[in-house]
């Protein structure tokens, strides 16, 4: 499942929260709350700031977060239709070594109903991170 926009509107809604207009707002921190659970805090175009809460982590490559990270677009895939190319990317699995590792991440995640989080900007950091919960188990909730 990629959740994606409406118009030129993105809306996310996972669980508890709908967070609109996120398409060249910004993310301003990573955290890691525990060896398992991924937040970030993000802040709309609106001035909108919320904390998207990832848990259940099993693996996370952020590279090259900067001062003003300019979010380009943020997707959901559940494990029926994540590209196993991105899955490979979070795990920093090189390209000769993917038809290697590839049968083994496949066999090793097949237990789980998992998320791939994919964040992509147009100015500074590029985020990948996998959990073995479902999307229905991210929660995006607003800093008031």
């Amino acid at each position: 499942m990629k959740i994606v926009t409406t118009g030129s509107e993105y809306i996310y809604t996972l669980a508890k929260h709908t967070l609109t207009n996120i398409h060249d707002g910004y993310l301003m921190g990573i955290s890691l709350i525990s060896d398992d659970r991924l937040e970030l805090e993000l802040k709309c175009l609106s001035g909108e700031r919320a904390k998207l809460v990832f848990p259940d982590l099993l693996t996370l490559v952020a590279n090259d977060f900067r001062q003003g990270n300019i979010i380009d677009d943020i997707n959901f895939y559940s494990s029926e239709e994540a590209p196993w190319d991105l899955v490979l990317q979070a795990y920093e699995i090189q390209e000769a070594e993917k038809q290697k590792y590839l049968p083994i991440y496949q066999r090793n995640l097949e237990t789980y109903n998992w998320t791939l989080l994919e964040l992509t900007s147009s100015y500074g950091c590029d985020l990948l991170a996998l959990s073995k919960s479902p999307i229905k188990d991210i929660v995006i909730l607003s800093i008031e």
